[in-house]
């Protein structure tokens, strides 16, 4: 059911793999400093005004986002409308809490890549947000 097994995900497996995504975004963001350096916030501090050229990463970091959720969903249209496919109930469970928690987890993704965007650094949101979606 699952790649590790039927039993759930090991809990004390958590904080080592915090560690290893934490890296690995440090290190993204350091390889991509010349990039982010020339990023500011779209809005301007001063009048407010949004300069929307500004937010060209983060639509398209948006795009695959939603683009990873669509498959997702056609995915569990597509499995559960073939006629010769009985999914087992814990494998149909899994892949249902699979999408559930992508649709959850997006909500407030997003909040944070677009106010980060528009209020500090749009490079920086439109990198972290591919990397999401990644």
């Amino acid at each position: 059911m699952y790649p590790w097994g039927k039993a759930s995900f090991p809990a004390e497996k958590m904080p080592p793999i915090f560690l290893v995504v934490g890296v690995a975004a440090g290190l993204i963001l350091f390889a991509a400093s010349a990039f982010l350096a020339e990023g500011g916030p779209a809005a301007d501090p001063d009048t407010g005004a949004l300069d929307c050229r500004k937010l060209k990463g983060v639509m398209l970091a948006t795009l695959g986002i939603a683009f990873l959720i669509e498959s997702g969903l056609g995915a569990q249209v597509m499995l559960n409308t073939l006629k010769d496919f009985q999914p087992k109930p814990e494998e149909s469970n899994a892949a249902y809490r699979g999408l559930y928690n992508s649709l959850e987890h997006a909500i407030p993704a997003l909040i944070f890549i677009w106010s980060h965007a528009v209020l500090v650094n749009s490079n920086t949101a439109a990198l972290l947000g591919a990397t999401y979606a990644a």
